[in-house]
């Protein structure tokens, strides 16, 4: 039989693509030979699951029917995670924005840059543990455990997955993860996922451990947040030990360079200052550079009336600027949950007229809200929404608003809005490079199955999320045999996909002519066409 398949298969097929012919090369010992194929063309379209018509600039779209209280974005836009809290307790969900896929996660998950890596707190006989998933593979790892792999004796909380997924940063009050912790307050650790090794970050500039301070829900370090290249940490914490001179009985944020080991107080003036009320909600920009957080204070900047309000940290300038203003530069209220951008140009906030997004360069604002909420009978809440959660691009905002419209269980659901960032039209360059033409193995000549190897590669500085081929037509009676859509995941910038596609193709056919028509969408969720000649 392996004479024979060989006859044969000196005689494959001509395949065109467009216009271009390649020819086959022999198959040797079922290897498969460097045969290649070009695609003419691929079309890129598709609409965004939860809108009749793609997002543009300015645009706020429910997402969800839920009753929330908090949602997480993954940094690429791509990925969000919410709570259904009705009823009691209720449950944590991430939701894929490109195709609508939910899945349940039994805490609420903090994403890496493309969502593969999850965070999450799960239960494990009464004990919260943090684990870290893999959603490829399904993979879940252990996080909240000590270098030596032994599982924290006590509750760990608030997981945030760095960019790439190599860390996890967590809290716990567990004193067996780290030597000499006898502090019997919450900690902030980092993870290393690759190597297992855990370090306590919420030390001072020598490694000493924090001391001091109680303030009820901060009684000792929270809220760890990586900077996208893993060396900065940033953290809310009541310990007074961690700088010196910190005298002022409250909460501060700091951050923690993971390189030198040197701790900095954030909720500081420009003069070095302390903050006379706590401040808390710390993000930070992709070099560590800046870092938003909330406070209370009242002194970090001249002319503070006193409200909570959102600041912005040049951490290594010094320089502090109150960011929660109106386009007149005047204080708006109380505001809160800041979300800053990865390069530190832009901030996300709760304001008194539901989600404010500034630009920090310019001073510009733009104002987002659910508009269509409706009101309960005893009145509105106004225009509504809180905790926002924004891509690191700073081009979508996820957040929890209202609406009175629907059953109470559904009435704080979650929102997406996207800014004049957002531009629409921002083509992705994809390029489809040529690959092998081939007989996979026997059984696939046996069936006339024929392989072919594309590659698509994202030669621009757009991302290009869900490319999937949805059809391909080809000339002599050739059909395609591979179920579509077949999807390969998000192309970054510089990125690339690899596919195989197999065509029927019957005894005697010498070539035949295909078109392959892919989708994809841009980071605004727009869709784009080149769609390419076929010739019958």
């Amino acid at each position: 039989m392996a004479g024979g398949a060989s006859n044969f298969i000196n005689k494959e097929p001509e395949v065109v693509m467009g216009a271009m012919l390649r020819k086959s090369s022999a198959l040797v010992k079922g290897k498969k030979t460097a045969r290649v194929v070009t695609l003419a063309a691929a079309a890129l379209a598709a609409a965004l699951f939860f809108s009749a018509t793609a997002i543009g600039s300015g645009t706020v779209s429910k997402i969800t029917s839920s009753y929330s209280w908090a949602v997480t974005i993954s940094p690429d836009g791509k990925h969000i995670g919410y709570t259904d809290d009705f009823p009691w307790p209720g449950q944590k969900y991430s939701k894929d924005l490109t195709d609508g896929a939910e899945t349940v996660w039994e805490g609420l998950p903090s994403f890496s840059h493309d969502g593969r890596y999850v965070a999450f707190v799960a239960d494990d006989m009464g004990m919260s543990r943090v684990y870290r998933e893999d959603t490829l593979d399904g993979t879940r790892v252990l996080v909240s455990s000590s270098s030596a792999g032994e599982p924290a004796n006590y509750h760990a909380d608030e997981p945030f997955a760095s960019w790439d997924g190599r860390y996890v940063a967590f809290s716990s009050r567990a004193d067996n993860l780290v030597a000499g912790d006898t502090n019997g307050r919450m900690d902030v650790f980092l993870k290393d996922m690759l190597t297992g090794a855990l370090t306590r970050l919420s030390t001072d500039s020598n490694g000493a451990q924090g001391t001091g301070g109680s303030y009820n829900y901060w009684d000792g370090a929270t809220t760890p947040r990586i900077s996208p290249d893993n060396r900065y940490v940033v953290f809310t914490a009541s310990f007074t030990n961690l700088v010196p001179g910190d005298n002022n009985g409250a909460v501060d944020v700091f951050l923690k360079d993971t390189v030198t080991g040197t701790t900095v107080r954030v909720s500081a003036g420009a003069s070095g200052i302390e903050a006379n009320s706590s401040s808390w909600d710390p993000e930070i920009s992709a070099d560590g550079h800046y870092v938003a957080f909330v406070s209370g204070a009242s002194n970090l900047v001249p002319g503070d009336v006193g409200y909570y309000d959102v600041f912005v940290k040049d951490v290594t300038t010094g320089a502090i600027a109150l960011v929660s203003t109106d386009a007149s530069g005047n204080q708006m209220g109380y505001s809160y949950s800041s979300s800053l951008s990865s390069d530190g140009r832009h901030v996300a906030f709760s304001c008194p007229d539901g989600i404010c997004f500034k630009n920090l360069q310019t001073g510009a604002l733009e104002t987002y809200a659910d508009n269509s909420a409706g009101c309960a009978w005893w009145g509105c809440w106004g225009p509504g929404g809180w905790a926002p959660a924004m891509s690191a691009d700073g081009k979508r905002i996820a957040f929890v608003g209202s609406d009175y419209n629907v059953p109470y269980e559904e009435s704080q659901p979650v929102f997406l809005a996207t800014t004049s960032l957002c531009v629409e039209n921002s083509k992705p360059e994809l390029v489809v490079t040529r690959g092998a033409v081939y007989w996979a193995s026997y059984q696939g000549f046996a069936d006339r199955d024929l392989s072919v190897d594309f590659t698509i590669t994202n030669n621009g500085g757009e991302p290009a999320f869900s490319p999937q081929v949805v059809g391909s037509v080809s000339t002599n009676g050739v059909t395609l045999n591979t179920a579509l859509p077949y999807k390969t995941g998000a192309i970054y910038a510089g990125g690339s996909a690899d596919l195989t596609l197999v065509y029927e193709v019957q005894m005697g056919i010498a070539s035949f002519r295909t078109t392959t028509y892919a989708t994809a969408l841009d980071s605004c969720g727009n869709s784009h066409s080149y769609p390419g000649p076929f010739t019958g």
